[in-house]
């Protein structure tokens, strides 16, 4: 899951996204949070030269609630 999530976010990017060079892709899942996949995209810009990086929360489970145990 994790490896084909990262290639298809690199194809994506690369496909159409040619302002920037894609330096990685992360693509964690948490083993707390069933559902909950955290994205991590490093790039540079190509005009200015500047790195930057998005972390986006996936969520595979729109609007379920996760237990508190309390």
């Amino acid at each position: 899951f994790v490896t084909e999530v990262t290639e298809y976010i690199r194809s994506a990017v690369l496909d159409w996204e040619p302002r920037i060079n894609l330096d990685a892709v992360r693509v964690q899942t948490e083993a707390s949070t069933e559902g909950l996949v955290h994205i991590e995209v490093d790039y540079t810009v190509r005009a200015t030269n500047s790195r930057d990086n998005l972390v986006f929360p996936f969520y595979l489970q729109e609007g379920t609630l996760v237990p508190t145990g309390g």
